[in-house]
């Protein structure tokens, strides 16, 4: 006899003054009540197994937000239904960027009007979209002219609005 068989002998000895027993294939079979043994029978799904290829683009589009970036599509092209053809007509939505909307208005009181409407206009445009991908809307007037240059322009922290006296 050798020395893994003295081994083994002694471990199995000290199991049975335990209580363990070896069992043969049926009763650990039966303790299962058959079910991993079954010809057909489903086991757990690993993150290791196949997987069908819309489910994995569908959890990649969720899990990445993607779907929010399809949104700004579908709000352009729903605006004028969204906010009316005046206003509309007035005002583009430009970037939708962590569920905010940024939104270009020709005037600032156009940009004033729109903000004043933001909490409506996010309900409007949740449901027209069927998602919550807008949660805040920013609204941008257009650019200020600001004179940079001439004979009186002051250079710093003041800027343009040193240069009237």
């Amino acid at each position: 006899m050798g020395v893994g068989t003295k081994a083994l002998d002694r471990v199995r000895r000290q199991a049975e003054k335990n209580g363990y027993h070896r069992q043969s294939f049926t009763e650990v079979s039966n303790q299962l009540n058959g079910s991993a043994f079954e010809p057909g029978a489903k086991s757990k799904k690993t993150s290791r197994d196949p997987q069908l290829v819309g489910e994995v683009l569908n959890s990649f589009y969720v899990s990445r937000s993607a779907y929010k970036q399809l949104v700004l599509p579908q709000i352009v092209e729903a605006w004028e239904q969204i906010v009316g053809q005046l206003v509309a007509g007035h005002t583009t939505p430009k970037a939708l960027t962590d569920e905010v909307l940024h939104v270009a208005a020709d005037s600032t009181v156009w940009a004033s009007q729109l903000t004043a409407l933001a909490p409506i206009l996010i309900a409007k445009i949740n449901t027209a979209t069927n998602t919550k991908a807008v949660s805040k809307i920013e609204v941008k007037g257009p650019k200020a002219n600001v004179p940079n240059y001439g004979p009186r322009t002051v250079k710093g922290r003041l800027g343009y609005r040193d240069t009237f006296g």
